[in-house]
Parts: C-alpha cells; structure tokens; sequence
C-alpha cells in the first residue's frame, strides 16, 4: 500500500504522515523502516488525505452526511408545496454524497509489475537483516 499511496497521491502521504505521526516522509529508511512506513500507511484513519483520495466515500463525514439529506428533505417539502411539485414536475436537485469505488478499480491501481514486486521484497529482506 505504501508505494501504491507514494506513487499517486506522494504530497498527500507526507503531509498525512507528519500529521498523524510526526515523522519525515524523507527520514524513512535513516530514522525509521519502510517497513514501519508500509505499516503506518496501512493504519492511517479514515479521515486522513490518503483514505479519502482511495476512498471518496470517506470524505464526508457523518455530520455531512445528515446536511445533506436535511437540505434534501427540505427541497422536497418546499417542491411538494408549490404547483409544480402537485402537478409532479420540475422535481429539486438533490445533494449527492460522493460514491465508494468497486473494488476491482482499487485492484486494478495497486497491482503491481513483477518486477517491481521482487524489487519490493528485495527491499524489504534487506531492512529485516
């Protein structure tokens, strides 16, 4: 997931990692693992840049959520009162949350050459030793 994360959105994670963790995206591999790296990448919360450019879904939270479909309800009210809204046309605009990607778009994003994935393991044996 690190370098999946690192390779799109790298402003994002840096400013997430000195965020959340205080830590120099530029001190991994001196200060600090890739491997530690990879594991605090996988365990950013849900309201972290990188979780929601992954997922938009996460970019509204739930008090969000209830504005929008409050603002919708009244639109609706407000419409159903007026001669269009009984006479059933010219319906309101409705604010639309944004929309989780399928799983297979996510895949697609993070799959990695072979190549790159030995390179990763090549790596990542070189830091445990």
């Amino acid at each position: 997931m690190l370098l999946a994360v690192y390779r799109k959105y790298p402003s994002r994670l840096r400013a997430d990692f000195q965020q959340f963790y205080q830590l120099n995206l530029d001190d991994m591999s001196v200060k600090y693992t890739v491997l530690h790296a990879a594991d605090l990448a996988a365990n950013l919360p849900a309201t972290s840049r990188c979780m929601c450019a992954l997922e938009p879904a996460l970019e509204w939270s739930r008090q969000d959520h209830l504005l929008a479909e409050t603002v919708n309800m009244l639109r609706i009210l407000v419409w159903a009162q007026s001669k269009d809204g009984q006479k059933g046309r010219n319906r309101p605009k409705m604010i639309e949350p944004p929309t989780s990607r399928s799983r297979a778009d996510m895949h697609k994003e993070e799959q990695l050459s072979a190549d790159e994935y030995r390179a990763q393991l090549v790596r990542a044996r070189k830091e445990m030793v």
